[in-house]
């Protein structure tokens, strides 16, 4: 018997057959790529959604605030730089307070002189500069030296041991206290 007369034989498959395939295989990329997408906008709302505030501490030597940690572990508190609002984030690995370029300009802090500096994403050019008052609460410095990092993205500084190194820092739990010493 001759199959060449049969318009579909049982090993040829007809054409667009394929298609259903594809169809389904599309599908689940493009939902994978709406989920990595929406996973990524709630990573970014829920680290706004950590307020950065202190809490007034009661010191025997002076004034004392206490910062609860985000929900990532970082502390991040609101401060006064020459008496405008700046959102820090404490890092006590960092040797002086670092302000990105956004927010220097609207400080009006000036570049001085240009350096290097080891960060952890590497080597990075920084400004040095001096800020005037820096305060968190009612811990407050005069004549803080700064860099101005060009480097950093948004609209946080890094709250670094120039400031720190003035105050006792105790972590309890999830919190930071800052004390006078």
């Amino acid at each position: 018997m001759n199959n060449e007369s049969d318009p579909v034989s049982s090993s040829q498959k007809p054409a667009g057959s394929n298609f259903g395939m594809w169809m389904a295989i599309g599908f689940w990329i493009l939902l994978l790529g709406f989920m990595a997408l929406a996973a990524k906008k709630y990573l970014e709302i829920s680290a706004q959604a950590d307020p950065p505030r202190w809490i007034p501490q009661v010191s025997g030597e002076g004034p004392a605030i206490a910062i609860e940690s985000s929900r990532r572990g970082h502390y991040r508190v609101q401060g006064f730089v020459n008496g405008q609002v700046v959102d820090f984030l404490v890092d006590t690995g960092a040797t002086e307070v670092s302000i990105p370029v956004t927010v220097a300009d609207k400080l009006g802090l000036r570049r001085g002189t240009a350096g290097l500096a080891q960060t952890a994403n590497g080597i990075a050019t920084i400004y040095d500069t001096q800020i005037d008052t820096l305060s968190i609460g009612p811990l407050s410095l005069s004549d803080v030296p700064a860099h101005i990092s060009p480097g950093m993205q948004g609209n946080e500084a890094l709250l670094g041991m120039s400031f720190l190194r003035h105050f006792t820092l105790v972590q309890q739990g999830s919190q930071l206290q800052i004390q006078t010493p």
